[in-house]
């Protein structure tokens, strides 16, 4: 947990330096528009009605939740509530941060074991019973059973720390990827977003974003570097995503 915030007050640091600076996507990334990024709010959003036909998503965390609070954050703004709407928060660790962050949020939050998680159909009926449209990881560890990603094809997305395929796999999180870049003289790492699918960091590439790696930065200057391109653009990818999916919705309901 002190090593997440201090990545977290890093992140705060290097975004005030790059404020007049911007990243290059990498040309082989599918080509995706966006909004500008918005203004990283300075607190909690209060709790916003969303329209009637917006997502219901649920955020998976598994550690201090600073994504995740961004994605609320998002999804409560004039912006995102025609969209989305975070209505649940699961995590797998009882004392993770993100429970206090759902907490103030007002965000129903869902703690897991491993039992429940590998269980047949055990918190997909959790998410059914929610009637969740949408699942976003962020930074979650374990991988998404089958079950789940079978019942929500292109309804599950997860942010990675890398330009994938580079520093993916069973393992690779946090600190292990910024510390793989490194070790490997990466001169340039960054952030994945993709939709899931039954191995780790395998499913097909959203959208990728990069940054540059300098010779003297630490493994803390990886992280935070990369942490401001995960606050900026994850929620945004998301609503995307969330449009796609209440667009497909739409257009099933018509074909009945």
């Amino acid at each position: 947990m002190a090593e997440e915030k201090q990545v977290e007050e890093k992140a705060t640091e290097t975004q005030e330096n790059q404020t007049t600076e911007e990243t290059t996507t990498q040309a082989e990334t599918p080509a995706i528009n966006i909004p500008k990024v918005v203004d990283e709010p300075t607190a909690p959003a209060p709790k916003a009605k969303p329209k009637r036909n917006a997502m219901k998503i649920a955020v998976f965390a598994s550690g201090e939740g600073t994504n995740a609070q961004r994605l609320v954050e998002f999804f409560r703004g004039e912006y995102g509530r025609d969209n989305g709407d975070v209505v649940l928060i699961v995590t797998s660790d009882p004392e993770a941060g993100v429970i206090a962050r759902a907490e103030e949020l007002k965000v129903e939050c869902l703690v897991i074991n491993e039992k429940k998680w590998t269980a047949k159909k055990s918190i997909l009926k959790d998410l059914q019973d929610r009637k969740i449209d949408m699942v976003v990881l962020a930074g979650w560890l374990w991988l998404v059973p089958e079950v789940m990603v079978d019942a929500m094809p292109k309804q599950i997305i997860n942010i990675h720390p890398s330009l994938l395929p580079a520093h993916g796999g069973k393992g690779m999180y946090g600190m292990h990827v910024h510390n793989a870049v490194k070790e490997a003289g990466d001169t340039r790492t960054g952030i994945t977003i993709h939709y899931v699918d039954e191995d780790y960091d395998a499913g097909e590439i959203i959208f990728q974003e990069q940054c540059p790696v300098l010779y003297e930065d630490s493994l803390e200057d990886i992280a935070a570097r990369v942490q401001v391109m995960e606050h900026q653009y994850y929620p945004l990818i998301t609503y995307r995503v969330a449009d796609k999916i209440r667009e497909a919705k739409k257009t099933a309901k018509k074909k009945k």
